[in-house]
């Protein structure tokens, strides 16, 4: 896949996929923020905060929550 020229991996979240920051607090994807370069972490996801605004995260910091259906 490419972005902005350069050839990067795949994301590993979608938008609406709820994921963990760091023990910190369970949010959704709300937008792939764009890859910052391998140096710097990769992709980066904006995660919706606990008060409604959204917090941009790198990909290492993000945990995958397995979704509990009823």
């Amino acid at each position: 896949m490419k972005y902005n020229g350069r050839i990067v991996k795949k994301n590993k979240y979608q938008i609406g996929d709820i994921v963990k920051v760091h023990d910190l607090y369970i949010g959704r994807v709300g937008y792939i923020a764009g890859h910052r370069g391998e140096k710097y972490g990769g992709w980066h996801y904006k995660v919706r905060g606990p008060h409604g605004e959204y917090l941009t995260w790198a990909e290492k910091s993000l945990k995958k929550v397995p979704v509990r259906r009823k």
